[in-house]
């Protein structure tokens, strides 16, 4: 299941060559790892965890699509009438 921390992962590996600042979290670890094996990252420096990642092809069509996610807008809606559209 993919969380908030590990689209910020994807991110910060998209658009950062440095390692992710709170790399030795044991949290940052585990998510780092799911993206790995998931084939949305990959490292760049051959190293370990701590080192550089970079997203994949693939990490980069999920970026691209996240971006393309419009913004929420809110709706006011009369309940009568939307229970009367519905049944």
């Amino acid at each position: 299941m993919f969380t908030p921390s590990h689209i910020e992962l994807l991110l910060h590996y998209h658009v950062s060559p440095s390692p992710h600042p709170r790399w030795n979290a044991p949290a940052v670890y585990e998510h780092t790892a799911d993206l790995h094996r998931l084939g949305l990252i990959e490292p760049m420096d051959h190293g370990s965890y701590g080192g550089k990642w970079g997203t994949t092809f693939k990490g980069a069509a999920y970026v691209a699509a996240l971006c393309s996610v419009h913004l929420p807008e809110q709706a006011w809606i009369i309940p009568a009438q939307a229970e009367r559209r519905v049944a």
